[in-house]
């Protein structure tokens, strides 16, 4: 009654950056770019810009991802410098990385390595960090062209990632925000999946369905 199988495969999620408000699916319109909602700072609108490089990826071809952070006035594109990030990654819910990093211009640059392999429940507990830790921050940060380095189960599945970036410090790497500002920021992991399709003879013989087709 049925007949040939036929592959078919299909990429289920394409990477894009997903902000809160989903009426601005790329944030300003940039592919790879979210800007989470702005909040109030010291009377000014300031929020925490996130871009990915490269800004389409799929699991499986690429070894390494650039997470790049900044935290600005959303009225004035002003980037604010000497700032402390309180960073974490959650998958469904499930929390993969936290670490605090410090970026002396604002703009921070965070070297992401997936790597699948982690015999834990708790997926958070495979990952390891590495770089120069700054000696005042107390915080990893970006020496010379070298970034810090976040290696583990993070973009190593396809899917919603979310990216919870606090500011817990601005303005003065000793400063430290008695209510530390907090942004969500979405990304969304490409993956391929393969799946076979059983094609009835029927069809097949009243050429309704050809070979040439897949």
């Amino acid at each position: 009654m049925f007949g040939k199988k036929f592959l078919v495969l299909f990429g289920v999620f394409a990477l894009c950056l997903i902000p809160v408000i989903a009426i601005d699916v790329f944030g300003h319109g940039n592919p790879g770019v979210d800007r989470a909602p702005a909040i109030d700072f010291e009377n000014r609108n300031v929020t925490v810009e996130a871009r990915m490089s490269p800004s389409d990826m799929t699991v499986g071809d690429f070894s390494n991802a650039f997470l790049s952070l900044k935290f600005i006035d959303d009225d004035t594109e002003e980037i604010f410098k000497q700032v402390t990030y309180a960073v974490e990654i959650y998958k469904k819910g499930e929390l993969l990385a936290r670490k605090n990093f410090y970026a002396e211009e604002g703009h921070l640059t965070v070297d992401i390595r997936p790597n699948s392999s982690c015999g834990e429940i708790q997926l958070w507990k495979c990952v390891k960090y590495y770089g120069s830790v700054h000696p005042i921050a107390g915080a990893l940060y970006t020496l010379g062209e070298n970034n810090p380095v976040i290696e583990g189960p993070i973009f190593s599945s396809g899917g919603l990632y979310n990216i919870k970036a606090s500011v817990i410090g601005a303005d003065s790497v000793r400063s430290n925000l008695l209510d530390p500002l907090e942004f969500d920021l979405y990304v969304t992991i490409a993956q391929e999946y393969v799946f076979y399709i059983t094609v009835p003879d029927s069809l097949i013989i009243k050429g309704d369905v050809s070979e040439n087709q897949y």
